[in-house]
């Protein structure tokens, strides 16, 4: 059998490393799309936008108390600017809708009031005789209130 020698030649090592150059580029443009799904949200995006503050603001109203809806706490995130402002002006406690709707306001040992926001959801019928927006209800309750 012969040797096989192999001579080298400047054709196949220009081949060769343009081959490696193209293989380190698909894999490192491969590694950067990777790393970006896997990123926090916070690093891939920094625009403030969401349904709940589609204008992108930084600056957004605060909460003035805790508020509990329906059992459950409401997060500034969640709320719109609007819902926010609106929900700051209930300013009494009592019963709304009708009697069906009660807003109590509870101070703590740190003179911090949370304000609880009760709506019957039993039965079927209750949960259907629910307004279908939580402005739809804030402006009730703020509606009622001016009339006590």
């Amino acid at each position: 059998m012969a040797d096989d020698k192999r001579v080298p030649s400047p054709v196949n090592d220009d081949l060769t490393a343009k081959i490696a150059a193209s293989v380190a580029q698909a894999v490192a443009e491969a590694t950067v799309k990777v790393q970006e799904r896997i990123a926090p949200v916070e690093a891939r995006s920094a625009s403030r936008k969401s349904p709940f503050n589609p204008e992108g603001l930084e600056v957004r109203p605060k909460l003035g108390r805790k508020y509990i809806f329906a059992g459950g706490e409401m997060e500034p995130k969640f709320l719109t600017n609007k819902e926010i402002e609106t929900l700051n002006k209930i300013t009494k406690p009592g019963t709304y809708h009708n009697g069906r709707w009660h807003v109590r306001v509870r101070k703590d040992d740190g003179g911090s009031e949370t304000v609880f926001i009760d709506l019957p959801v039993k039965s079927l019928d209750d949960r259907m005789a629910i307004p279908h927006s939580l402005m739809s209800i804030l402006d009730e309750i703020i509606a009622e209130q001016a009339q006590q």
